[in-house]
């Protein structure tokens, strides 16, 4: 195949994306750089972020195998296949999600989840030589899992498997004897390395892609552009659920005691060591007893919708379920109303929604919402278990947050962010900070 001809099948491809079916892809393929280029002959393809200038979502680079788009028999269809296989490990976060799990076995694992969802588009696009990276059996056994489920029952089976290195960046996977051999990239959500030396960075990314994802995904749906299979599953993977538990464990507030009446031969009674006696002494346990006060600070200034504030009156009525004190301080430029709830009185919350309403719709700054928080960190400290604040990010947060003591001394604080709002640059060593995006 000529130059020309490669030329029109980039062409093709690009236009593919851009069929009612495929645009959600085809919008986020768009922003990257493709290039094509000399690969090892095992690798058709992969997605990259480029980690040296992460503010340049941009500048990541879709990588085509030279050798694979000069092939008489490979078409623009698996050219498209195979960047949208790339393009979900990033949106399922696969990347991020290993932890210490093997790496080729996840990546074996994540390759099964993706390609059988994939397979459903079979109509539309299809992979080189019309072969998936799909493990039948475990298919067969159950068809929609997760690339954890996967992991692990790829772990159980692991003397059935066959894998060999094809070379730094691919394995060969055949699975009970099978004849037909298929080649898993050892590239995973955007990172070539299997160990991700900038994790921060990477999730940074990973998230900023995601959130745009989130956004081109609901105004297509809004415009019913996409296909029924591919509409439930974005709608799975792009779901954001907060992680109430992850964040309990932040906030959690762990205390020494002693228990006067518990005695233990593991801790000796130093009273009467020096007599020569030995008896059981008291000992010290941890008293988990659950978390304390959570502020949650509610932005109603102008640029908030509606439909938003009752997304944070959910959020809000979640967390009652899970801290014993909740104070609700709604801002603009300034505080407006301050209510305090516990775990007993949800009630009370669904009066004030009814009857009373969020104030504001102003400016926005969060000084004043700051200012409070620090005069409640000042007077009892001990008592707060973290800061929610619920904002589109419009906001001075960036540019005063580091002034604040509580931010500094670890109280957890967590931003968290409708569809139509920004996730913000802010420093990850300072402070325990988390920012969450909405659907």
């Amino acid at each position: 195949m000529d130059e020309f001809q490669k030329e029109i099948l980039i062409k093709r491809a690009r236009l593919k994306f851009f069929t009612n079916e495929l645009i959600f892809f085809g919008m986020m393929a768009n922003k990257f750089i493709w290039e094509i280029e000399p690969l090892p002959e095992n690798i058709e393809g992969y997605v990259e972020f480029n980690l040296k200038d992460p503010s340049k979502l941009e500048s990541g680079v879709i990588h085509i195998n030279e050798l694979y788009v000069s092939k008489e028999d490979y078409t623009y269809n698996n050219l498209v296949f195979i960047i949208c296989h790339e393009l979900l490990h990033i949106l399922n976060k696969h990347g991020l999600r290993r932890n210490d799990r093997e790496f080729r076995i996840w990546n074996i694992a994540c390759d099964h989840l993706i390609e059988v969802f994939l397979r459903k588009l079979d109509h539309i696009i299809k992979p080189y030589n019309n072969q998936y990276n799909i493990i039948e059996e475990l298919y067969n056994h159950k068809r929609e899992v997760t690339a954890e489920f996967a992991y692990d029952w790829i772990m159980k089976n692991q003397s059935k498997f066959n894998i060999k290195s094809t070379g730094e960046k691919s394995i060969s996977v055949s699975y009970d004897n099978q004849k037909n051999e298929y080649t898993v990239i050892l590239n995973l959500g955007g990172v070539q390395s299997e160990i991700i030396e900038d994790e921060s960075t990477v999730s940074i990314l990973t998230d900023q892609i995601v959130s745009e994802a989130r956004a081109i995904f609901e105004n297509l749906k809004n415009k019913g552009n996409s296909s029924g299979a591919l509409v439930e599953y974005l709608n799975k993977i792009l779901k954001v659920e907060i992680p109430w538990e992850t964040l309990l464990e932040k906030a959690i507030k762990t205390n020494v005691v002693m228990k006067p009446d518990d005695r233990s031969w593991s801790s000796l009674n130093k009273y009467f060591i020096p007599h020569n006696i030995t008896l059981p002494g008291y000992y010290m346990i941890e008293d988990k007893d659950g978390v304390g006060t959570l502020i949650i600070g509610t932005d109603t200034s102008g640029s908030i919708s509606t439909k938003n504030l009752k997304k944070f009156s959910y959020v809000i009525e979640k967390s009652m379920r899970y801290f014993k004190t909740i104070k609700l301080i709604t801002h603009d430029v300034e505080i407006h109303q301050e209510k305090e709830f516990n775990r007993d009185n949800i009630s009370e919350f669904y009066k004030f929604i009814a009857k009373e309403g969020y104030k504001g719709r102003g400016g926005t700054s969060h000084k004043h919402l700051f200012d409070k928080i620090k005069k409640l960190w000042d007077e009892d400290k001990d008592d707060l278990s973290m800061v929610i604040s619920l904002t589109d990010s419009a906001s001075d947060i960036e540019s005063i947050y580091k002034s604040y003591e509580f931010i500094k001394n670890n109280l957890p604080l967590v931003f968290i962010v409708p569809p139509d709002g920004r996730i913000m640059n802010l420093d990850n060593t300072f402070g325990t900070i988390t920012q969450i995006k909405m659907n």
